[in-house]
């Protein structure tokens, strides 16, 4: 073909097709393809995002109130003690207070079954004559929960109506919590055992707070969905 002679119709049409026909241009379908997907992630993305700030907002808040927890101020109003085990200094500083004339008894919630009275007055740093006058043991709680339901029922025994509550600072908040769960006609007195200064920020580095705090957090948040959960299921049951 000359550069004077023009391809006919026939030739052009022949000329136009491509027998491997192209998928669209090869770098603008991939991008089309993504665009589509972005649709989908980007509002995953977002809850995503929001979910992980309200979550670190909710710790924060956490911590602080932790850090923010005083004993009561009339301790001296309660009928009695109780104390959640989980470390030795919850025991010993709930025996101090009991020594001090705060409350007329100590009831310890939650002993291991394996550990003697003897065991546990040494420990304790009560003298035999306390330990055996006014010191009673809880051996069937295992958790928070039989913590709540051992003490309350001790409690309602006894015709106690002020118990001072003595914890860890960090579980003093889902103590309180799963004790009111159970027993709302009685009146729980906050007594905090610091073993960590939160106000003192080199906590921040601590690994074992650090968990601790983490844990304890996201078991408070399990006992509210659960009564959430629990309270949806009553309101939706037939009466």
């Amino acid at each position: 073909m000359t550069a004077e002679e023009k391809p006919s119709a026939t030739e052009n049409a022949e000329l136009d097709h491509d027998p491997i026909p192209e998928k669209e241009n090869s770098e603008e379908y991939p991008l089309r393809k993504k665009n589509k997907l972005n649709w989908f992630f980007t509002p995953l993305a977002l809850i995503g995002i929001l979910f992980i700030a309200i979550t670190i907002s909710a710790f924060v808040r956490f911590a602080e109130d932790v850090s923010s927890l005083r004993p009561a101020e009339d301790l001296d109003q309660a009928d009695a003690i109780v104390v959640l085990t989980g470390g030795t200094k919850r025991i010993t500083q709930a025996v101090k207070l009991l020594e001090q004339g705060v409350g007329k008894m100590l009831f310890i919630s939650g002993v291991n079954p394996d550990i003697s009275d003897q065991t546990l007055q040494r420990v304790s740093g009560a003298s035999q004559e306390t330990f055996d006058c006014c010191i009673m043991l809880g051996r069937n709680a295992k958790n928070t929960i039989g913590n709540g339901k051992e003490i309350t029922k001790w409690a309602n025994k006894n015709d106690y109506k002020k118990l001072v509550v003595v914890t860890s600072n960090y579980h003093m908040i889902r103590s309180l919590y799963e004790l009111k769960a159970v027993d709302k006609n009685t009146t729980f007195l906050p007594y905090p055992v610091a073993t960590t200064d939160l106000k003192d920020t080199s906590w921040i580095s601590d690994s074992d707070v650090i968990r601790a705090l983490i844990n304890e957090f996201a078991k408070l948040n399990y006992a509210y969905f659960r009564d959430f959960l629990n309270m949806k299921i009553a309101n939706n049951s037939p009466s």
